[in-house]
């Protein structure tokens, strides 16, 4: 899931792939010999899947009659396929947050709340393989299972889960194998691994997602570097405005508050038929323009004339008949899609302000 497809382009056993029925469907499953998916359209077992390469169309053995398209996993597809254990982050908001953090490889980042996962693939995606994702979650059945995501999906190496609520124990690392991770991550920070790390500024992004960030962002403040920035997610405009005033209060910068809606919008052809007086068309230039035949008076013969039926002297000929065709035009049409997404929160950006330098000393500045 951290790679890009490249030389991986196999199925092999114990992978993660997502199974695509349609754009709402997606099932992720981890490949393993002698299991069988039943799902709507019939049964796909796992065998049939193995060795085939990504993107393949699969189709269900036996009297099933459905089809799937076997797709390489990313945090966007993880995303839309995971198993709900909160409310989530989608991708709209979630590259926001990676591009406003800053986030790239060597970069340490914490996150708190976990909840299902989604913006924490996409964390760690964005720092490795270098940099180190500590995600926090207090409650105790979403923190076993986020970790047991992290395995399965192959993020163990680059995402570390703690269980903690961090409003009232803040982000100190008090684990020895966190600590050990942070210590390999950062030596010049911290040279040795020792029993806890509570004060020291080592952070270089912080994701907040919790009901009270503004009681979150003291603790925040002591694990970021200076020019660190911050994230805060709050659905409210209410916890927004606290949260803000306490990041001023507390000597932060840039304090900036986004909002992102996303419309997504139906692209097809469709033709259209053109008025029949029209003189915008070229006959010359479009081929489906409308083309007018007319039967001239000289060239007039009645199909039912004949030795039996001579044609009458002095009567005149019907009226002239005409072939029409409709003109026709090919259009490239847009509308938004009726189900569009709406509100799901506000995002509120900080940077933490370096600390002013000290001001010299009377004696220094008096040998100068």
């Amino acid at each position: 899931m951290l790679t890009n497809l490249g030389e991986y382009n196999l199925v092999c056993a114990g992978d993660l792939v997502i199974l695509f029925q349609r754009y709402d469907a997606l099932i992720p499953v981890h490949m393993t010999p002698g299991q069988v998916l039943n799902a709507r359209g019939g049964s796909f077992p796992h065998s049939h899947i193995i060795g085939k390469p990504y993107g393949s169309k699969i189709f269900a053995t036996g009297n099933g009659s459905g089809w799937m398209f076997v797709l390489y996993p990313t945090p966007e597809l993880w995303t839309l396929s995971l198993a709900h254990r909160t409310q989530i982050l989608y991708v709209a908001d979630i590259s926001l947050i990676v591009m406003m953090l800053e986030l790239r490889p060597k970069k340490l980042v914490l996150e708190s709340g976990t909840g299902s996962g989604s913006l924490s693939h996409a964390i760690a995606r964005a720092v490795a393989p270098t940099g180190h994702l500590f995600t926090f979650e207090f409650n105790e059945y979403r923190f076993n299972e986020a970790r047991e995501d992290f395995r399965r999906n192959g993020l163990g190496a680059h995402v570390s889960v703690v269980h903690r609520d961090v409003l009232a124990d803040g982000f100190g690392l008090r684990l020895s194998d966190d600590v050990r991770t942070l210590a390999s991550l950062r030596p010049a920070l911290c040279p040795s691994v020792c029993e806890a790390v509570d004060d020291l500024e080592f952070a270089d992004a912080i994701f907040l997602d919790l009901p009270r960030p503004w009681d979150a962002v003291v603790h925040a403040k002591k694990v970021l570097r200076p020019n660190a920035r911050l994230c805060s997610f709050s659905p409210c405009i209410e916890q927004v405005g606290r949260t803000t005033e306490r990041l001023r209060s507390l000597g932060f910068v840039d304090v900036t508050t986004l909002e992102v809606l996303l419309r997504t919008f139906e692209c097809r052809q469709v033709e259209l038929e053109l008025p029949q007086n029209s003189h915008t068309v070229d006959e010359r230039s479009e081929p489906h323009a409308k083309r007018q035949r007319t039967v001239a008076p000289e060239s007039y013969t009645d199909d039912t004339a004949g030795a039996e039926n001579p044609p009458v002297a002095g009567s005149s000929p019907p009226e002239h008949k005409t072939a029409t065709r409709v003109a026709r035009k090919s259009l490239t049409v847009t509308k938004p899609y009726q189900d569009a997404r709406g509100h799901t929160g506000y995002l509120t950006f900080a940077c933490k302000a370096p600390s002013p330098a000290p001001a010299p000393s009377p004696s220094s500045s008096s040998s100068l």
